[in-house]
């Protein structure tokens, strides 16, 4: 029954996509090419800097520190890696939101500098 279901919900959504406008459809095919595009770049970096934690065992036996190497030990650090970025990408757009709600107020924290009005008669005074 869940499978008939999800048949005709598949042709639902073809029938509503076929009666739409073309560019319409154009709009939307853009919209997730950007999104697969985004999505793609970030599991990019997070496979890279994976690797590069993968690395550190083999570095560390190779600088004297007694590390197992093993594809366990490789594996857990490309993990652990791949952990620590995405908790920097977590907290680096948790600052980013909270810089964007706050940016209406950062005209309230800033110190008013005070301006000096220098003459030509001060700048002469303090050369002699």
């Amino acid at each position: 029954m869940v499978v008939g279901e999800v048949i005709g919900l598949g042709k639902e959504v073809i029938s509503q996509v076929l009666q739409m406008d073309v560019i319409m459809i154009f709009i939307i095919l853009f919209i997730f090419i950007i999104i697969a595009y985004k999505i793609f770049k970030y599991l990019m970096k997070a496979f890279i800097t994976g690797m590069a934690f993968g690395f550190i065992p083999i570095l560390a036996n190779f600088l004297g520190f007694p590390v197992e190497i093993s594809f366990a030990v490789i594996f857990q650090y490309m993990i652990f890696g791949i952990l620590v970025f995405v908790a920097y990408s977590m907290i680096h757009t948790g600052l980013k939101i909270v810089g964007f709600v706050l940016s209406p107020f950062k005209g309230l924290f800033k110190k008013k500098q005070e301006k000096k009005v220098v003459t030509k008669v001060q700048e002469d005074e303090k050369k002699h």
